[in-house]
């Protein structure tokens, strides 16, 4: 995450939002699905609200869904205190 506040070129940013969001959002094993779900708790530190939720908010509330019993355990934990809903 942090490779990613501190990349200047766009193109390099987008390359990385889609790996994480393809790689692990969307990973085949819940490993690497509760693994996106703790970089989405450190994105919401790093990054302003409107980029959280530009690039990572979709996918974290998809895995609430989850057919893993520990990934949507994780996502109950993620502190949605940061996030202003009102956009």
């Amino acid at each position: 995450m942090v490779i990613l506040r501190f990349t200047v070129k766009v193109e390099d940013r987008s390359r990385i939002i889609y790996r994480i969001q393809n790689e692990l959002a969307n990973g085949k094993s819940c490993h690497t699905r509760m693994l996106f779900l703790r970089l989405c708790e450190m994105a919401m530190s790093l990054f302003s609200k409107q980029y959280f939720k530009r690039n990572f908010f979709d996918s974290m509330m998809f895995l609430a869904k989850d057919g893993v019993p520990n990934v949507r355990q994780v996502k109950a934990f993620v502190n949605f205190n940061q996030i202003d809903f009102k956009i």
